[in-house]
C-alpha cells in the first residue's frame, strides 16, 4: 500500500499548482476484468510428457499437454479512481481484485480406468496505476500489482463404476498446494465514459520476488509415504530413482505458474449511474 499512498500524495500535492482551472476528482469504482494469463509449461508438460512416453501403450488416452492458458479466468473487485483535470490531465487508482481459474486433465489406461488431475488457483491482487491523457477520453498509464496466488491440485484415480478415490492405492494420488507471491508490472490504455471506464492492460509477473520463492515446490500435503512427495516433472526418475529425483529438486515449481499477463476490463463507478 506504501504505492499507493505515495501516489496519492503526489497527485494531491499537484493539485493546488494547476492553476485556477484545476480540478480533484475521486470515486469508488467496481471491478470486472477478464485476465488472459499464460504460465509456463516446462514442469507440468515434463509430467505429462514423461509420464506417457514411459508408460506407452499402456494408455489408451495419454495426458494432453498444456498450451500455457488453462488458468485464464475473470476477476472482480473494488478501489477507487482518481482525476486531476488542469494544464495536464493527470488519472491513477488502487484496488483489490480475486478471481480464480479451474483446469481438469484426464488420462485413461486400456483397463478403463481414468488418472485425473483437478486444478485450480486463486489469485488475490492488488493494483496501482497511474498516468497522463493521451487525447481525449483516452490515458495512458503504468501499472504495477501484488499477486498471490494459491494453487490446489487433486490427482485422482476413476475406476470403472465411475468412482473417484485421492487414496495412497497409487502414490501419485493425493491434494498438491502451492503459493506464489509476486509483483506485476507493465502499462494500460484506459478510455474514460460516463459512468464507467474500460482498460487494456499488458502485465508480466515479476520472477525474483520474495527472494528464493524458486525453491517452492508444489507438495502433496496429504501422501504420508516416504518421499518424494512432489508432484514430478520427470516421472521417469521419479518413479525409478527417487534419491536421484529428490536430490536433483525436480518437482513441479509454483512460480511457474504465473507469467505474462493481457487483461481487459471495466471500471463501473456506481455514483456516475445513479446520476
Amino acid at each position: 500500500m506504501r504505492l499507493t499512498s505515495i501516489l496519492l500524495v503526489l497527485m494531491a500535492c499537484l493539485a493546488p499548482h494547476a492553476g485556477a482551472q484545476s480540478l480533484w476528482q475521486a470515486e469508488p469504482v467496481l471491478y470486472l476484468e477478464w485476465e488472459q494469463s499464460r504460465f509456463d509449461t516446462t514442469g507440468l508438460n515434463g509430467f505429462f510428457s514423461s509420464y506417457n512416453a514411459y508408460w506407452g501403450s499402456d494408455l489408451a488416452s495419454p495426458w494432453d499437454e498444456a498450451s500455457g492458458w488453462e488458468f485464464s479466468h475473470a476477476n472482480v473487485g473494488a478501489g477507487v479512481r482518481s482525476w486531476l483535470s488542469g494544464p495536464v490531465n493527470w488519472s491513477g487508482g488502487t484496488g483489490m481484485l480475486v478471481g480464480a481459474g479451474f483446469w481438469r486433465p484426464e488420462s485413461e489406461w486400456q483397463n478403463g480406468v481414468q488418472n485425473r488431475l483437478r486444478m485450480r488457483v486463486i489469485d488475490w491482487k492488488w493494483t496501482a496505476h497511474a498516468g497522463i491523457q493521451l487525447r481525449e477520453r483516452f490515458f495512458v498509464e503504468g501499472y504495477l500489482g501484488a499477486n498471490a496466488r494459491t494453487s490446489r491440485f487433486i490427482y485422482s484415480t476413476v475406476h470403472q463404476d465411475g468412482s473417484e478415490s485421492i487414496s495412497s492405492e497409487y502414490k501419485l494420488n493425493g491434494v498438491y498446494e502451492g503459493l506464489t507471491a509476486s509483483f506485476d508490472y507493465g502499462a494500460q490504455l484506459t478510455a474514460r465514459f460516463r459512468g464507467f471506464n474500460t482498460y487494456l492492460r499488458l502485465s508480466v509477473a515479476s520472477k525474483s520476488f520474495p527472494p528464493g520463492k524458486g525453491l517452492v515446490s508444489v507438495l502433496d500435503y496429504d501422501d504420508n509415504d516416504s518421499p518424494p512427495t512432489d508432484l514430478p516433472s520427470d516421472y521417469e526418475l521419479w518413479a525409478t530413482d527417487p534419491v536421484a529425483f529428490t536430490e536433483q529438486d525436480l518437482g513441479v515449481r509454483t512460480d511457474s505458474l504465473e507469467g505474462l499477463r493481457i487483461t481487459i476490463g471495466v471500471e463501473i463507478t456506481p455514483g456516475s449511474l445513479l446520476q
